[in-house]
């Protein structure tokens, strides 16, 4: 047993063994060892409990007792510096007695067969770091050995003579951590007259995905930079056993970055998460024969556990390793050939059972051209729109003809086909314009000639035309103007009314062209004369018209029967003075008129 008493140590008992202990210089401080534990007593009251290694052999304690020195039987001295072990200085053999200096920064330790001495030294820490990271721990590392301080802005430690390093610890704090810039390396030769500075940033979780395709800082704070591969190839099941992951953007804290870089870079305030978003690809198609192939039709995204991450035809997804399962749809190539189209191009690849529409439209080319559609070949179908059902490769083969747009100036027609714009190329039309442009009065105007594209065509005159199609056609005409002219006889029967062209002759003669009336005089048709102005036009020669007229046949008497049938002189002279008499009296007549 132990009892204490004022600065007297009592053993007792003839085989109790020996206790280590110790007591302050100044008796305020008791130290003991019993069971391989050290206890420090003051004023009644256990001041801290420290275990040893090693069963204590030996115990010293300073001027004050805030430094105490442990021999253990295992050959190692502990040095205590308020409870706290500050240095462990290793040997092999047993540990027979120690002392302390006053100060403590000196130890001497006896062994079996050998004495030594050891320096300490004070030195301050000043640690600088964010309010939030106090208090931190520094380690004072002495060989294999680290021992710990916690400081709290700047702090005295306590370091053996020598080499010595200092190496703040980090402080994690959720989220958020306290990272040291560096460790100090001192050799240590007394007590430092200069603080050792410490030095803390403030830095924060940053939770980077996918793993093992994206590189980057796990703590931050500021700009850091993060990659992701820009592609990796990634089992698929179905049709194709490979796919892709292929980077499109970035996600952090739930913005979307839409740009498909390997690097990126990120001002961390605070935990942020990372994400590289990768689409997940399968081959859009997978071939099969010329007609026949699959598409891609949805796909699944499986994380490495076998859950499913995402599905679409491209979905995007932030997980590594990853497994796609591609479900694909059987097509058929569907075609046809220019101007027409099926489903609005001419080659196409249908699902299969999918209904497809071949519309074979006319198509226009800007000179007056175009390819009329005919019939379906394959069909025998003049339906322009034909649907049919997937169900196998299809090819439809558009029957075209060329055709020339026919413009006519108005009021001119196409009367063969009946009022047509367009027709085949080699056939023929039949133009036709009123039998009268104009009217007003006894004066008209009618069509002269037909012009084609510009051209004017001698041979196609008067109001119809026939023109065969060789080109486009641009059909205007020339026109005329005619006169009403009228006809009166005497004798026999007049002509009727015709139309004569501006200029033209009116070519007509009275039926009959002589006339006995009466027998036995004979009447000759002589020509025509201008009822308006008087003008004779004597036969064979005709009227020129330049204007609506009323013509008067002119008779003459033939004189040849009169001179048979009389045979004498007196009745030639009676002849000849009847005949004078007789044009004198018309004269006369006209003249009165």
């Amino acid at each position: 047993g132990v009892r204490l008493e004022p600065a007297v140590l009592v053993t007792y008992g003839i085989d109790t063994p020996r206790v280590p202990a110790a007591l302050s210089q100044d008796g305020r401080v008791f130290v003991v060892a019993t069971f391989g534990e050290v206890v420090a007593l003051s004023g009644g009251r256990v001041l801290w409990r420290v275990k040893a290694p090693s069963t204590p052999t030996a115990i010293a304690a300073s001027g004050n007792g805030s430094i105490v020195a442990v021999g253990t039987l295992g050959g190692d001295v502990l040095i205590l510096w308020n409870g706290k072990e500050v240095a462990r200085f290793l040997g092999d053999k047993i540990v027979t007695s120690v002392a302390v200096s006053v100060d403590g920064k000196t130890v001497a330790v006896e062994r079996w067969d050998s004495a030594s001495g050891l320096r300490l030294a004070f030195g301050r820490v000043a640690v600088a770091a964010p309010q939030g990271c106090l208090p931190v721990e520094v380690g004072v590392r002495v060989g294999a050995s680290l021992y710990r301080y916690q400081l709290a802005g700047s702090g005295v430690v306590l370091l053996p003579v020598g080499k010595v390093s200092l190496e703040p610890a980090y402080r994690y704090m959720g989220d958020v951590r306290c990272r040291p810039l560096q460790n100090v390396t001192l050799d240590v030769r007394g007590d430092l007259e200069e603080p050792v500075a410490v030095r803390y940033v403030l830095e924060y979780r940053v939770r980077l995905s996918p793993p093992n395709v994206t590189r980057g800082p796990q703590w931050a704070a500021g700009p850091a930079a993060f990659y992701a591969e820009p592609s990796v190839e990634v089992p698929a099941v179905g049709p194709v056993s490979m796919g892709k992951l292929v980077l499109v953007g970035w996600r952090v804290d739930g913005r979307v970055v839409n740009l498909p870089v390997p690097t990126i870079t990120v001002n961390v305030s605070g935990p942020v998460e990372v994400s590289a978003l990768y689409r997940a690809e399968l081959p859009p198609t997978v071939p099969i024969d010329d007609g026949n192939r699959l598409r891609l039709d949805n796909v699944v995204v499986f994380d490495a556990f076998g859950n499913p991450a995402a599905s679409g035809l491209a979905p995007v997804v932030s997980v590594y390793p990853a497994t796609l399962l591609g479900s694909y749809v059987r097509q058929v190539k569907v075609s046809t050939a220019w101007p027409a189209a099926v489903n609005g191009s001419q080659v196409l690849w249908a699902d299969e059972g999918s209904k497809v529409v071949f519309n074979a439209s006319d198509y226009v080319f800007p000179n007056g051209t175009r390819l009329a559609f005919r019939l379906w070949k394959e069909l025998n179908e003049r339906t322009r729109v034909v649907v049919l059902t997937a169900d196998r490769p299809t090819s439809l083969t558009p029957i075209y003809a060329v055709e020339y747009r026919v413009w006519v100036k108005p009021p001119a027609y196409v009367a063969e086909p009946p009022n047509a714009t367009w027709a085949e190329r080699g056939s023929v039309i039949r133009v036709a314009a009123p039998p009268v442009i104009e009217s007003a009065g006894n004066t008209r105007v009618v069509v002269d000639k037909w012009a084609i594209n510009g051209v004017v065509n001698a041979s196609l005159t008067g109001p119809t035309a026939t023109v065969r199609v060789t080109k486009p056609l641009n059909i205007t005409y020339t026109t005329k103007r005619q006169y009403l002219v009228a006809f009166t006889s005497r004798y026999g029967t007049a002509p009727p009314s015709m139309w004569v062209d501006e200029g033209g002759t009116a070519a007509a003669v009275p039926t009959p062209t002589d006339v006995w009336s009466p027998p036995p005089l004979h009447w000759v048709f002589a020509g025509w004369r201008d009822v308006a102005t008087g003008v004779v036009y004597s036969y064979p020669a005709m009227p020129v018209v330049t204007g609506p007229a009323t013509y008067e046949a002119v008779w003459s008497l033939d004189p040849l029967p009169l001179v048979a049938i009389g045979g004498a002189a007196a009745g030639a002279v009676f002849l000849i003075w009847f005949l004078r008499r007789r044009r004198l009296q018309r004269l006369m007549a006209e003249v009165a008129e």
